[in-house]
């Protein structure tokens, strides 16, 4: 229990410190760390013991030190009443490298003037932070080319298409037995010259 009350009490002077707003580098590290933990321990072999179900995710997000919870497909859809997002605009913590702070407010300042004079902010569509994109891609790339040769090599010839129409007739005749096995066999040898 002792154990337990540590580490909360870690949790709770990690995010007291990252709401002081002391540098941007441990909020960034945070972020990415969490991302990380999250992801492996969505994609772990041994799903069965970590189970995202029963992840506190809010804790942990909190462990992290985070502000408010980034946007992942992991998290997508779902609610953790027990997180409460600070009302802090992340843009405003600065590095505490001043060259690092210095050209972080020129590349803001260049999106600022590529933005130009629309008031309109569009809003960026959340990308998966995993490859899963590109990957059901070239899936689906390989797939096409791969109906493209199945669809190449079944492309049948009229006489081909008559052969088959043929040998479909004689299998019918010998089921219904309207022809014997040895005149069957007979004709379709014929057919096969």
């Amino acid at each position: 229990m002792s154990c337990y009350c540590n580490v909360t009490c870690t949790c709770n002077v990690i995010y007291k410190y990252m709401c002081n707003l002391c540098s941007r580098e441990i909020y960034e590290k945070g972020k990415r760390a969490f991302v990380s933990y999250i992801q492996s321990y969505t994609k772990h072999e041994c799903y069965l013991i970590f189970r995202i179900k029963d992840l506190d995710i809010a804790k942990v997000a909190q462990c992290f030190g985070l502000l408010h919870l980034p946007k992942m497909p992991e998290l997508k859809g779902k609610t953790f009443p027990d997180f409460t997002p600070q009302e802090i605009d992340t843009d405003t913590i600065p590095y505490r490298d001043k060259l690092k702070e210095k050209q972080r407010k020129k590349k803001r300042k260049l999106v600022e003037l590529k933005e130009g004079n629309s008031k309109k902010k569009f809003k960026q569509e959340t990308t998966s932070w995993s490859k899963q994109k590109e990957r059901t891609e070239r899936k689906a790339r390989r797939r096409n080319r791969q109906d493209a040769k199945t669809k190449e090599a079944m492309v049948l010839n009229d006489g081909e298409l008559e052969e088959l129409a043929q040998d479909a007739k004689l299998v019918k005749k010998l089921k219904n037995k309207q022809i014997s096995a040895e005149q069957f066999s007979q004709e379709f040898d014929l057919d096969d010259q």
